[in-house]
Parts: structure tokens; sequence; C-alpha cells
């Protein structure tokens, strides 16, 4: 019987070599660039076996559309927006051949994939920067006290505790957080995705990620002319800045009726299946 890797190995073999038929001129010149999130839209933690065959083929568009992109400037490149941290992000831009400044740490970093420069997003208030400090001691403590939580360790300017606890609820888990934190609202944001509560020193979010990646000179593409797909909450502040917008239909509800309330697009299908449905209903050709 083949292997999961010979199937995902032979899917990525037939699309990348598909015959081209159509013209490479890209006819929707309003979008710039596309930033799409990782977890729950490229990624999803324990994703069973048979999901990750059938998302194969929308894996293997995604990494051969890259490839395009590398051939012709003329195509909005893909870009990682994400709370991960850079090594993380870094080895899903290794998997998609993204080539382009990537944001990672709710903009508090910005990496490039390919020539391995990392910049620090210097334009936080250093006051707020210094106390952060202290609430990520007591922020490291924090599975102490609530063990359906675990801290992940490779952040350098936040602090990401995962559920371990499938049957705890994200609201729940975020609103203990909170209470820990309670001295330090003056200084972090708390939020919760579908897998993790994260602690932010206040002023980094998505939003303030694309902004710092298109006015520190790196990269060219307006966030009034990007086009961004993400899946929960936590991204709200992208959705301010960004001029187009998508989800996969696994996205929290709430997220995509704030996608549908400024006019994106909610795909029918999941994680990257989801996520090339958006590319196409915005006439990108992948």
């Amino acid at each position: 019987m083949e292997t999961q890797t010979g199937i995902l190995s032979r899917v990525r073999q037939i699309v990348l070599h598909r015959p081209q038929t159509h013209s490479l001129p890209f006819p929707t010149g309003r979008i710039q660039a596309v930033g799409v999130d990782i977890d729950q839209c490229l990624t999803v933690t324990g994703e069973p076996q048979m999901r990750i065959l059938r998302q194969a083929l929308a894996l293997a568009r995604l990494q051969r559309y890259n490839e395009r992109c590398k051939r012709d400037p003329r195509l909005p490149k893909i870009f990682l927006v994400s709370g991960r941290d850079v090594r993380y992000g870094q080895g899903i831009c290794n998997i998609l051949g993204v080539h382009d400044w990537c944001i990672a740490e709710y903009g508090g970093i910005l990496y490039h994939p390919v020539t391995g420069e990392i910049v620090e997003n210097k334009e936080l208030d250093p006051t707020t920067y210094l106390r952060f400090n202290e609430v990520r001691k007591k922020a490291e403590r924090i599975p102490d006290a609530i063990p359906a939580l675990r801290l992940y360790r490779w952040k350098s300017v936040m602090v990401t505790l995962e559920r371990i606890d499938t049957a705890i609820r994200m609201d729940t888990l975020r609103q203990l957080v909170e209470f820990e934190l309670a001295a330090f609202t003056d200084v972090v944001d708390i939020r919760a995705s579908q897998i993790a509560v994260d602690i932010i020193c206040r002023g980094l979010d998505k939003g303030a990620g694309l902004r710092f990646r298109h006015e520190s000179g790196r990269a060219l593409a307006e966030p009034a002319r990007t086009l961004y797909i993400d899946d929960s909450m936590g991204a709200s502040d992208a959705v301010m800045v960004a001029g187009l917008l998508g989800c996969p239909s696994n996205a929290t509800k709430e997220f995509a009726n704030l996608v549908r309330s400024k006019g994106g697009f909610v795909a029918k299908r999941p994680l990257r299946e989801g996520v090339v449905d958006v590319l196409k209903h915005y006439g990108i050709r992948i």
C-alpha cells in the first residue's frame, strides 16, 4: 500500500508539472500581496490523516503558485502573518515555498524566509516594553495555576500558553489568564485563538504587523491593497487594515461574520482548500 508521504509527493508532482493553460499576466491589479495566517488556515494541530490527504492537492496548488511568483514579479506574493515564532513560520515557508517578508509574533518581528534576516518592531513604547518583561515572568508561571495550559517557549516578544485540555473552551481559558494578569491590563492584550491564549505587549497586533511590514520599507505592498486570510478574532485588528478579506469555513463564527460584514469572502471548504478558494474568488489563478 502506498504510504502517506508517497501520496503527497505524487500529488505535488502532478500539480507542479501540469501544463499551463492560461497566460501569466495577473488580472486583478488591485491586489499587491496575500497575507495568510498559519494555524487553522494552513495547519492544524492533530490533523487527521485522511484530511491531510484531501488537503494535499490544495497544498500543491499553493506550492505551485509560489513557484510562479518567483518567475513573474507581477503576481501578488503570499506571505505569512502569525502569532507563531520565527522558527515555526520558517518551517511552513520552506514547505510552501514562500519567499517574501513574513510577520511573526503578532507584528513584533519581520523575517525573510530566504535570506534569514530578522527585524524587530522598534516602534513599541519603551516603558511598556520594559514592563512587559515583568508580565513575562508572571505569565510563564500561569500553567502552575491553570493546568489546562502549557507554556510555549520559543517566543521573543510575547507569551503563548497552549491549550492541552480541549474540554475547556478557549474563552474560559482567556478569562482565567486575564484574572491572573489583572495587575497588568495597561501593558498587555490577552487574546485567544482556536488553540492558545496569547499574551501580547500592548501595541502589537496583526494589523500593526501589516503596517510595519510596509512602512519599514521591507515590502512594497500596501495594507490597503493586501488580501488577508485568517480564522479567528485574534486578527480583528488586521481586518481593519487590510483592503480585502477572506477566511476558510473552519473560521470561528464570530470571525466569519466579521469578514462578511466587511464585504469579504467566507469559503465553503476548510483550511488549505478554503485558502485556495479565497484566492480563486478574488481572481488569483492558482
